[in-house]
């Protein structure tokens, strides 16, 4: 399961301009994917969020934090990564007498509006942060030495009789059908 939606009635809690509403907690989820690779969240997402009116819109502030486990991109053995990001928002109330009028305005894709429900779904923000948290190329551990390129071995447990030979295209080496890979332009 992805994130589990929470909505937050915001407008409820933050009626008038410069009120403050401040929510804590864990955002349960199994996992999310960045770039086609699954990523396990064991504990969830913890957030500190605070919502801030403004006075014709909502500004979302605060941090997630979560420890996901995903594929080391060296060894391919499990990767446990800890990431911390900044969660951000920006939602317009339907009575903001700034708010874009039409597709022509710069810059109306940094923000949303907000429902006459005033309800914000916090899992997508938080979603987002952690996917821009998530390493293109997750490591196991810094010093991963990875995979032998001639028999597959992980070198993190040890050295095998490869150690400083170049890899041969013969039918033993585990890589070798990679030569032939076509990538479509």
């Amino acid at each position: 399961m992805p994130l589990e939606t929470r909505e937050i009635p915001v407008l409820d809690h933050i009626p008038e301009p410069g009120d403050e509403y401040i929510v804590k907690g864990t955002l349960p989820g199994d996992s999310y994917q960045v770039g086609g690779e699954t990523y396990e969240l064991p504990r969830g997402v913890d957030y500190d969020l605070v919502f801030t009116n403004t006075g014709g819109a909502i500004l979302l502030t605060g941090m997630a934090r979560a420890t996901v486990v995903g594929v080391c991109s060296r060894c391919l053995e499990p990767a446990e990564l800890h990431l911390a990001g900044e969660v951000e928002g920006f939602y317009l109330t339907s009575d903001d007498p700034q708010a874009p009028a039409g597709d022509d305005d710069p810059g109306e894709d940094e923000f949303e509006q907000l429902g006459d429900d005033g309800v914000i779904d916090i899992s997508e923000p938080i979603h987002a942060t952690l996917v821009l948290e998530t390493p293109v190329m997750p490591l196991c551990r810094e010093d991963c030495r990875g995979l032998c390129p001639v028999c597959g071995h992980n070198l993190n447990e040890g050295d095998c009789e490869h150690v400083g030979q170049a890899p041969d295209d013969g039918a033993d080496n585990p890589f070798a059908v990679l030569k032939n890979l076509k990538f479509d332009d």
